[in-house]
């Protein structure tokens, strides 16, 4: 039994849920748009080994690209590093893991959810101060869901082209499929109706040589047209 086949029935989904959930709630003021969210949040255990977006090969030699028209962005990813690529419904969004096997203190891994916010009539410009009180809220509020790992201030970056925040995590994540420390990282953007969080992480003693895959990966994501 692998590492991921361990975890991916204990508690994958569950975190990152609770957390796209809890954003919603803040950019909804509670409103309808989290009540869907919450009604389907459970169903994220029943990960997909096949995604039902697109997947091709990518310009560049040996990488994969994946497109989801629904929410209107894109990833590439070398299979030959990263063989497990899972989709998952999270209530009326998506749950996307990316993760490699192949280390022998466990895997490292990639956690994307995508939901849309809000009650579908409250947009937000990406960067804007009301998309990023949105973000602020949630990262500071992580900290408390997840008490067991230790979160860095927020610092502003980009995310799939567009203004996001991220930090540094250390400690167990449970919303990636690696037991005992980790150190990672939280990224997060919002634009129009959508929220974006991406955790990437690996066991504390493998991160010096996972981080340089994973952060490329992320820096793959592209949702600059979607954010037009």
């Amino acid at each position: 039994m692998t590492w991921l086949s361990i975890r991916l029935g204990r508690s994958l989904p569950v975190v990152l849920v609770a957390v796209v959930l809890a954003v919603a709630a803040v950019a909804a003021g509670c409103g309808d748009g989290a009540d869907d969210a919450v009604d389907g949040g459970g169903s994220g255990a029943e990960a997909t080994a096949t995604p039902t977006e697109s997947q091709s090969p990518a310009p560049d030699a040996g990488l994969t690209t994946y497109t989801n028209d629904d929410f209107g962005f894109s990833l590439s990813y070398d299979p030959a590093r990263f063989g497990v690529f899972e989709e998952m419904p999270e209530g009326s969004g998506l749950g996307i893991l990316i993760a490699d096997e192949s280390q022998e203190t466990g895997p490292a891994a990639i956690r994307i959810s995508v939901v849309p916010i809000g009650d579908g009539q409250t947009t937000y410009e990406p960067g804007s101060d009301e998309a990023m009180e949105v973000l602020r809220g949630r990262f500071d509020g992580i900290g408390e869901d997840l008490s067991g790992a230790q979160y860095g201030d927020p610092q502003e970056c980009t995310l799939g082209g567009v203004p996001a925040l991220c930090a540094a995590v250390e400690g167990p994540v449970p919303a990636l499929p690696i037991d005992g420390p980790l150190t990672g990282r939280l990224y997060g953007t919002v634009w129009g109706d959508t929220v974006m969080l991406v955790f990437t992480g690996a066991p504390s003693a493998a991160w010096s040589k996972a981080e340089g895959p994973l952060t490329a990966v992320v820096d793959s994501i592209d949702i600059s047209t979607a954010a037009d």
